[in-house]
C-alpha cells in the first residue's frame, strides 16, 4: 500500500538543485514515515484483537429484546419461528442467554408434563441488560 505524501516527497526530491543535505534528510524523514506507518499498523492490528468479545451475539440480544418488549414466555420453536431461525440455532442462543440467568424456562403447555416444552421468560439479570443496552 502506498504511504500518502511520499509521491510528494519524492516531487519535491525531483525538483531539488542538488543540494544533496535536504536530499539527504528528506530520505531520512521518509524512513521515519515508513517505520512509524507501520508500527502504527501493528498497534491497530493489536488493538483491534484486545477488544473484548461482546457478552452476547447479536442474534442473542434481539431475542432478549423481543422478550423485554413482549413480556411474555415462548417455546424455542416460537423463537426460532419468529427469528426465522434453524430450532438448534434458536436453542443455542437460549441456552446461552440461561446460562447467564437472562432467561428461564419452566415446562408448560402440554397435558404431559415429561413431553411439556420448555417456555423460556425473561429474569431480573435479563431485564437489566436490555435496559442498559437501550440507555
Amino acid at each position: 500500500m502506498p504511504i500518502p505524501g511520499l509521491r510528494v516527497l519524492d516531487e519535491v526530491i525531483a525538483g531539488l538543485p542538488t543540494n544533496s543535505r535536504l536530499r539527504l534528510d528528506i530520505a531520512e524523514l521518509k524512513e521515519q514515515i515508513t517505520v512509524l506507518q507501520n508500527e502504527n499498523e501493528k498497534l491497530k492490528a493489536e488493538a483491534q484483537s484486545r477488544q473484548p468479545k461482546p457478552e452476547l451475539s447479536a442474534d442473542a440480544v434481539k431475542i432478549l429484546g423481543f422478550f423485554f418488549d413482549q413480556d411474555s414466555h415462548f417455546t424455542a420453536d416460537q423463537i426460532a419461528s419468529e427469528f426465522q431461525l434453524e430450532s438448534s440455532m434458536a436453542k443455542h442462543h437460549l441456552g446461552t442467554l440461561q446460562k447467564k440467568k437472562f432467561v428461564g424456562y419452566y415446562y408448560g403447555g402440554s397435558i404431559s408434563m415429561r413431553n411439556a416444552p420448555h417456555r423460556y421468560e425473561i429474569m431480573e439479570d435479563g431485564r437489566a441488560f436490555i435496559v442498559n443496552l437501550r440507555s
